[in-house]
């Protein structure tokens, strides 16, 4: 390991760092301008010495940013081409940029690895919707209620239900609404105060929530409030209570107990690490602690998951760009090529879902795996109506992460020039509608996703196996 010590925005220091040669480049302090900064100095000298750059790798750069503003802005902007000026971004094309808040990695981590279908009954018409609790008011809280809004929409094709509760209700619920005043058109969310919640009797119905979370600033406070959630849940859910016993009858421990309790605990955490014994108490509760720096704060997390989230994604984008080229007859570039055109934002609409990926192989009892044998999903059997199902929960997928990042509908336009203007531009899109009101060519491409399981398992070195009965 080489340490440099110097400032970071300082080229003369980044150049020192062998930065032309370098395949990743993480800006992780906690100030996020000093971060920005160092990405527009790496930006800087790969147009200065372009013939320098390597030729064949992308300089990756991560970006830790936690403002809201900020993100957006960096997102939608940073990467927008500029028009006539192609010698000023011969260096810039090898750099891919990516902004991201530690918080939303983590809530993205939580969001994707615990998902109420792993639970709970979510792919029949008459499975009633996911509901998830979510305990908190911080930023990992809030970033839990927008991953689970992208992300959670199963095959029963009904909105997602989100109960947040906390101190101070109305802090979280008008911050939520200023920024992201469409939520509702994806999930049905409600605020509960802290105190109300654990009053007698409960106004939130226990028997029916999936899946609970808690994201607190205190890693005292969380371990209280996850036993005291426990408790509520068992005192006053009929349905629950019952599972429970049935666990302590088994395992005398409540390791089973319905619903699932996931601790974020927050980066100050100490206090849980004195005592051995308290991960071991809390499982036999079901309810399991993740310590944010251990669990995201790594290589794996930052760097290798999202490279192969984004090797999904570059597919699903490649694809669709050679769709779109032979239809109105324009030429295509390479895979990256096309993907080095892309801003940020963009990007982002092709990596979620490339993650909802592994939703809907689950609706059909499959899964993306290293292992060599099994038997593998003939996509050729799956039947019409569980295409048309997973047609319907991309689209829900993809109109709810549209709301979410402030498009609004509009008629149809004829002319591509002024519709592609309007997406880029002004979030305009005329797609923004139940699926039994799209076009039919549209409908189907919402399937092309799925059909393209198998070929991004193959480049993935992965099968797709169908899941044992007894999984």
């Amino acid at each position: 390991m080489i340490i440099l010590q110097g400032n970071a925005t300082d080229e003369e220091m980044l150049l020192k760092a062998n930065i032309l040669s370098a395949k990743y480049l993480l800006a992780l302090t906690n100030d996020e301008k000093t971060n920005i900064l160092i990405a527009q100095k790496a930006t800087d000298i790969y147009n200065q010495f372009p013939e320098q750059a390597m030729k064949y790798d992308i300089l990756q750069v991560i970006v830790h940013i936690d403002d809201f503003y900020t993100m957006n802005i960096f997102k939608e902007f940073h990467e927008k081409p500029i028009p006539g000026d192609d010698l000023k971004r011969k260096g810039v094309i090898k750099i891919d940029y990516h902004v991201f808040s530690i918080y939303q990695l983590a809530a993205t981590f939580m969001i994707d690895t615990f998902s109420p279908d792993k639970y709970v009954s979510l792919a029949n018409d008459e499975d009633p919707p996911a509901h998830l609790l979510i305990l908190g008011d911080n930023l990992a809280a809030q970033y839990l209620i927008l991953e689970a809004a992208e992300m959670y929409h199963f095959a029963n094709l009904q909105k997602t239900r989100i109960t947040v509760v906390a101190d101070d209700k109305s802090q979280i619920e008008g911050k939520i609404k200023s920024l992201y005043p469409f939520l509702d058109k994806t999930v049905d969310i409600r605020y509960e105060y802290t105190r109300d919640f654990f009053g007698d009797p409960c106004p939130v119905p226990l028997d029916d929530i999936s899946l609970c979370f808690v994201a607190l600033d205190e890693d005292g406070k969380s371990v209280y409030y996850s036993r005291k959630l426990r408790q509520q849940l068992f005192i006053q859910g009929n349905t629950i209570k019952e599972k429970s016993i049935n666990s302590f009858n088994r395992y005398k421990s409540f390791r089973l107990s319905p619903p699932p309790i996931k601790i974020l605990l927050p980066r100050t955490t100490a206090l849980v690490n004195i005592f051995d014994d308290l991960s071991a108490e809390l499982n036999g509760l079901n309810i399991e602690l993740f310590n944010m720096d251990d669990v995201i704060c790594n290589k794996k997390t930052i760097v290798d998951n999202r490279r192969e989230e984004d090797f999904i994604a570059k597919h699903i984008h490649y694809e669709w760009a050679k769709h779109q080229a032979a239809k109105n007859k324009i030429p295509v570039g390479s895979m990256q090529a096309e993907w080095d055109k892309l801003k940020d934002a963009q990007k982002d609409s092709n990596r979620l879902p490339a993650r909802h990926l592994h939703i809907k192989l689950r609706f059909v009892k499959a899964e993306l795996s290293d292992i060599e044998s099994g038997e593998e999903l003939n996509f050729d059997d799956i039947e019409e109506q569980l295409w048309d199902k997973i047609a319907r929960m991309e689209h829900n997928r993809w109109n709810a992460e549209k709301s979410i990042n402030g498009f609004v509908l509009i008629d149809k336009v004829n002319d591509r020039n002024l519709g592609v203007f309007l997406k880029d531009n002004l979030k305009c899109h005329w797609d923004l509608l139940p699926f039994d009101n799209l076009d039919h060519e549209t409908q189907e491409y919402d399937k092309y996703t799925f059909k393209m399981a198998p070929i991004i398992a193959q480049l993935n070195h992965k099968k797709i196996l169908r899941k044992r009965t007894d999984d």
